[in-house]
């Protein structure tokens, strides 16, 4: 039978954020993009973001690297505990935000994650435009 246009699956991102405000600010993008935005929540810890990852099933997971008041720039951040945890599959998922992003590219390169950007940035890896590695 004829497909309706509103049959597309939307691409669905799971919002793995601390900060309501960032985690709606995300949300505006991706819906302008044309994408299905999920917000669980603000998380708390690493395996709060492992539950939802297995729970929301999504297309993409922005993962944001921190989730305290003070933000480690080092291999100890939250968004490396979570990265570790999960399957090759899972990480070829996982869009790395932060507002620090430069400190943890080499780590984020060895675990096999292609994409990392800014917190508004993050739109161009979704949309296909952006200069991360998933390119090259």
């Amino acid at each position: 039978g004829r497909v309706g246009m509103n049959e597309i699956k939307k691409k669905k991102v799971l919002i793995i954020e601390d900060e309501e405000s960032y985690a709606l600010v995300e949300a505006m993008l991706i819906e302008e993009i044309g994408f299905e935005p999920i917000i669980p929540g603000a998380v708390k810890n690493p395996e709060q973001a492992i539950e939802w990852i297995r729970k929301y099933e999504a297309d993409t997971i922005l993962l944001d690297m921190n989730y305290s008041a003070w933000p480690k720039l080092d291999n100890t951040a939250d968004g490396f505990e979570v990265i570790e945890l999960l399957s090759k599959e899972e990480r070829k998922k996982v869009v790395c935000v932060s507002g620090n992003i430069a400190t943890y590219i080499d780590y984020i390169h060895s675990l096999g994650i292609k994409h990392f950007n800014d917190k508004v940035e993050f739109i161009y890896c979704l949309t296909g435009e952006c200069d991360c590695d998933a390119k090259k």
